[in-house]
């Protein structure tokens, strides 16, 4: 498995594409700060919503969430 991203490089990555995470969910129609929460918490859409805006698979930010094929993988407690 691959590392996922830092929070603050996915924060990062936004910023230099022209945006934010609070203004990306603000155009999608949630609260400013629901995106904020998708840094550490499995929120498939909010991941859905960030990844097609980087031009990359959610697996690619979050594989400990999503599989090869971008399907999310089961919960298992830690």
């Amino acid at each position: 498995m691959s590392k996922a991203w830092h929070q603050q490089d996915i924060v990062a990555a936004v910023k230099k594409r022209g945006s934010s995470l609070s203004q990306l969910a603000v155009e999608h129609g949630y609260k400013r700060g629901s995106l904020h929460r998708s840094l550490y918490k499995r929120y498939p859409k909010a991941h859905a919503i960030i990844a097609a805006f980087l031009g990359v698979p959610r697996s690619t930010i979050w594989p400990q969430w999503y599989d090869a094929a971008d399907r999310l993988l089961p919960w298992t407690p830690y």
